[in-house]
């Protein structure tokens, strides 16, 4: 999970009810998260970020939507495929964009 306030993606254990960070993604409204079927996170940043969390804990950023002001909120993704599918918020469209299966090496994200 996410929140707006402090910029860490976050796991709860369902069971015990334990909140755990998991990374520091930095400011934004942090507000889609899905499984990229290789072990991955994407996560997106309602102003227009959509980054690959590795299961290493590396953040990748994939898409970078904040100039072009897509509002990148709630999105899909078809990891078959490598489809991720993102409903813009203010211009009234989906966009599609085709993105890596297997995350390439990375560092940590400079925000």
């Amino acid at each position: 999970m996410g929140d707006s306030g402090d910029g860490m993606l976050k796991r709860v254990d369902l069971k015990t009810r334990r909140v755990e960070d998991v990374v520091s993604l930095g400011s934004g409204i942090l507000d889609g998260i899905r499984t990229a079927g290789d072990g991955s996170l994407l996560v997106s940043f309602w102003e227009g970020q959509v980054l690959r969390i590795t299961p290493e804990g590396d953040v990748i950023e994939l898409l970078d939507a904040m100039p072009a002001r897509w509002n990148t909120a709630d999105f899909e993704y078809l990891p078959e495929r490598g489809l991720l599918l993102i409903p813009t918020f203010v211009d009234n469209r989906v966009r599609a964009l085709r993105i890596r299966r297997q995350p390439p090496s990375a560092g940590p994200r400079g925000r």
